[in-house]
């Protein structure tokens, strides 16, 4: 059986949030396939709202980060591994 590995960096720090996604891909063997940029006080405002992100900020670069993830989740596999 085939299945697919890829890893989603969500950076929590702005100080923090260069990581160079190439070198996470050499450290785990398997591409990165996403990058989810800080957003304490977006996500803040979601939580009081109750409402997801996508709804309460909906152009803001990490709900375009979230968009192009479930795209490029939709897509064919991203590298295939025996199990």
């Amino acid at each position: 059986k085939k299945d697919s590995l890829g890893a989603v960096l969500v950076i929590k720090n702005a100080m923090a949030a260069y990581v160079a996604s190439s070198k996470v891909t050499a450290e785990l063997g398997f591409p990165v396939v996403g990058v989810i940029p800080p957003a304490a006080e977006a996500l803040a405002v979601s939580r009081r709202q109750g409402l997801p992100l996508m709804v309460t900020d909906n152009e803001s670069l990490p709900s375009d980060s979230l968009r192009q993830l479930a795209q490029r989740l939709a897509a064919p596999v991203l590298m295939e591994v025996e199990s």
